[in-house]
């Protein structure tokens, strides 16, 4: 009669290829996950460097030293621009005929005047980038005849930048009470963020417009509504064109 035998250094021999095949796994599993590691963590970073967002402010002081150690009014252009937009509604020599729009857009937008060149520009806030495509979109389907209006601002040194922040920061401010939900805004973080700025050169082109830029933010009312917007909007407008 056949029968297997029981034969226990066979059955170690099959326990030391198991054992050899599970160690073969885990080194190449070891393998592929190094190597996404590197791929993703190390060779990213080496290759498309830190991609972290900085402030505009430590860029220009990595670009002034770049430049000259000793020259701290002198900055990089890349990456310096404000590149700002009013949305406007129409344009008049008249203010009657302005004030008519005016208030036939005051009771759903945030309206504002911009005086430029005699004329008054009838605006609907200003706007950074795709913020304010929806707000366009919604008054191109409402029959207005709207246009882009350019408000860059191309930054020089330290002083242009801190401008620049403050007309930044403000505006992320105003641009909330586009939202339906939104009665008023409270200005008291704002107020105390701009009593951290540095200190800027006095001989800048812009130190004036600085200085009034910060002074008219420290007294903004305690809540920002539509009401008093406007008055705002005109002011960032008026600053920006003031800008050498």
């Amino acid at each position: 009669m056949k029968y297997t035998r029981y034969n226990p250094k066979k059955k170690k021999e099959n326990d030391g290829l198991k054992f050899l095949f599970v160690l073969i796994l885990i080194v190449f599993a070891a393998f592929l996950i190094g190597t996404l590691m590197y791929r993703v963590f190390i060779k990213e970073n080496i290759e498309g460097g830190d991609r972290t967002p900085k402030p505009i402010t430590e860029d220009i002081t990595k670009g002034n030293q770049k430049n000259d150690d000793n020259d701290n009014s002198k900055v990089e252009k890349s990456s310096t621009e404000f590149k700002l937009y009013g949305i406007q509604c129409g344009v008049f020599a008249n203010k009657d005929n302005a004030d008519e729009l005016s208030t036939k857009l005051k009771s759903a937008y945030n309206v504002f005047y911009g005086e430029d060149n005699s004329k008054y520009r009838v605006l609907v806030g200003i706007y950074e980038g795709d913020d304010g495509i929806k707000i366009l979109d919604t008054l191109k389907g409402e029959g207005y005849s709207v246009a882009k209006v350019s408000l860059e601002l191309n930054v020089k040194d330290i002083c242009d930048a801190e401008i620049g922040e403050m007309i930044r920061a403000n505006l992320k401010l105003l641009n909330k009470l586009d939202e339906k939900d939104v009665q008023s805004v409270k200005t008291k973080d704002l107020k105390e963020w701009i009593k951290t700025l540095k200190e800027v050169d006095g001989n800048s082109k812009n130190f004036e417009v600085f200085k009034e830029t910060k002074e008219f933010i420290g007294s903004l009312p305690e809540n920002l509504t539509r009401e008093n917007s406007g008055d705002n909007y005109t002011k960032i407008f008026s600053v920006i064109k003031k800008i050498k």
